[in-house]
């Protein structure tokens, strides 16, 4: 038995080596210092002066800094990533150190939010483009589901630590315990292999990165447009997004108008949704050999929209919870398959620029549905906003399925080959 267990024990570590494990470590706790700042940040908000302008103040710095993705994708590929993600990290670490120490006024504050979030956004690129080079081809979807695990732990728990701070230290504790997590993370990625930066491949091709960062992100734009899983992923995120986000404008009045319950309702939907979010890599995890990872795509964006639906149409309060769980299924399927496409198809020197661009999408369409939703909201109600939300969501698996499926048109000139031999 114990020759068993250390024989299981070995090929895990084998499949998932320390730079696996380093990473997966870095991000989880670089998240939950996130989740506990931010409740420290809205509470900060919610104290001004005119605290709903406040609030909507801070939500725009943290959401503007994303649509500059595809210039840190650019960036990403120019500079060694290990030293890429740290710098970004003790970047954040001196940002949120003077919100700690200093306490600034409220504009300032919304000044250094942004530049956290700007670090934050120069950090994805560079952390999903180096996993390649730290796990085999055939173990992406599996260490996609495990990373997606620990940062759906810690927007769970982030929360709720950041409430239990607040209450025992305040504000200050509750931002320097971020500032810890920030400098843990860069610790542990500084031990990170010194894997070379994408763009300076050992065999160069036309769509290797120029000095211009223009023409670097354009030659990124390219591949995506003419590549069918790169098109179907950022077409997929923004679309669904424009959609699905409806949820954040409504939720609080779906608990509030339709049952009633403001507090209780709106934290037991959240709850709902964040335990959803934790059971999708779990789900996936047995699956990832089984279930293609466009399925997988597919089948997340086909939960989200019944899911989302289903909570507008629910008679109870508990049978609406249930139904922002099978939201969070969806939404942890969909994450966990568009890294895994991406990485599986892109090749390595486009990969910063890639995911750059693909994760400026869903901002991009957040700020149309935060600019759009209220007007919709107040015109209809909250049950008729998620129906809509619902099915619009639901209809769009068959979009991101078509443009998934004119590879053999489009694309197949084009794509690179898969590193595990097929792209979905």
């Amino acid at each position: 038995m114990t020759t068993d267990r250390r024989s299981i024990l070995g090929a895990w570590r084998a499949r998932y080596p320390v730079a696996f494990r380093a990473l997966w470590a870095a991000r989880t706790l670089s998240v939950g210092g996130d989740y506990i700042a931010q409740v420290a940040l809205v509470l900060l908000a919610a104290r001004q002066h005119n605290p709903v302008l406040a609030v909507s103040a801070l939500f725009l710095a943290q959401t503007v800094p994303w649509l500059l993705s595809p210039l840190a994708g650019a960036l990403a590929e120019r500079v060694a990533p290990r030293w890429f993600m740290v710098g970004s990290e003790l970047g954040q670490l001196v940002v949120v150190g003077v919100l700690a120490i200093v306490a600034p006024p409220f504009p300032v504050t919304l000044a250094l939010v942004a530049a956290m979030t700007l670090l934050a956004v120069l950090f994805l690129p560079a952390s999903q483009s180096v996993l390649p080079g730290v796990v085999s081809a055939d173990a992406l979807n599996e260490a996609n589901a495990l990373l997606r695990l620990g940062l759906n732990v810690s927007r769970a728990l982030g929360p709720l630590v950041g409430a239990a701070l607040l209450i025992a230290s305040g504000v200050r504790g509750a931002l320097l315990a971020d500032a810890a997590s920030f400098l843990l993370s860069a610790a542990l990625l500084s031990a990170l292999p010194a894997i070379s930066p994408n763009a300076r491949a050992a065999t160069p091709t036309s769509d290797e990165p120029s000095e211009n960062l223009w023409v670097s992100m354009r030659a990124g734009v390219a591949y995506i447009t003419r590549t069918a899983i790169a098109r179907a992923v950022v077409i997929g995120l923004f679309l669904v997004t424009l959609f699905v986000a409806l949820d954040n404008i409504g939720l609080i009045f779906l608990a509030q108008r339709t049952f009633g319950s403001a507090t209780t309702g709106f934290g037991a939907l959240l709850a709902g949704y964040g335990a959803g979010m934790i059971a999708a890599p779990l789900i996936l995890l047995p699956l990832g050999r089984r279930l293609t990872t466009l399925r997988s795509l597919l089948v997340g964006v086909a939960l989200m929209g019944v899911g989302t639906a289903v909570c507008g149409l629910a008679p109870t309060l508990w049978l609406a919870v249930a139904a922002q769980a099978l939201v969070g299924v969806g939404n942890g399927f969909q994450n966990v398959a568009n890294d895994s496409l991406l990485q599986q198809t892109t090749p390595r020197p486009l990969l910063g620029r890639v995911f750059g661009i693909a994760y400026s999408a869903p901002y991009a369409a957040l700020l149309i549905t935060y600019a759009l939703g209220g007007a919709l909201l107040n015109a209809t109600s909250p049950r008729v906003v998620f129906v809509i939300a619902g099915l619009g969501t639901l209809a769009m698996t068959g979009v991101i399925a078509w443009q998934a499926h004119t590879k053999a048109t489009k694309s197949s000139t084009a794509a690179a080959p898969s590193r595990s031999g097929t792209a979905a």
